[in-house]
């Protein structure tokens, strides 16, 4: 038994020293790159994610009956990768916004930019093919 557990545990050693980080290199788009080079255009100062929030229902459903409470507004799941790797790359803390202000570095996706026009300074496209941006509103 003793050795099936320790096989185990350098077996979880092997595939983790070797094989994962093969496999990060290989993958489309790596985050840490396409993060540095934002840092790297922000000059490595803080920046804000902007984008509408996801909505989080607070309801309950027994199969019988569904209670439904109420909903709150939520951070979107891309904006934990980026605030991860954009630390990583920067040692800043960044920030989620709703509201875009003037002279003020953000992260979004193009999408949610469609009635505004940005000074774009940096872009990339994630796996879903939508292009996210490093960009300021001017006066």
């Amino acid at each position: 038994m003793w050795y099936f557990g320790i096989g185990i545990v350098l077996l979880r050693f092997v595939f983790a020293s070797l094989y994962l980080p093969v496999r990060y290199k290989s993958i489309r788009l790596n985050y840490d790159k396409e993060l540095a080079n934002i840092a790297a255009k922000n000059n490595f100062k803080p920046v804000r994610v902007y984008g509408k929030p996801d909505k989080l229902d607070l309801s309950i459903n027994l199969k019988i009956a569904r209670f439904y409470y109420d909903s709150l507004p939520a951070i979107p799941f891309l904006v934990y990768e980026i605030t991860y790797y954009y630390y990583k790359c920067s040692n800043q803390l960044v920030t989620y916004d709703t509201i875009l202000r003037r002279n003020i570095n953000y992260i979004g996706f193009r999408s949610q930019l469609k009635d505004m026009h940005p000074d774009i300074l940096y872009s990339f496209k994630n796996p879903e093919g939508e292009e996210a941006v490093l960009f300021s509103i001017k006066e």
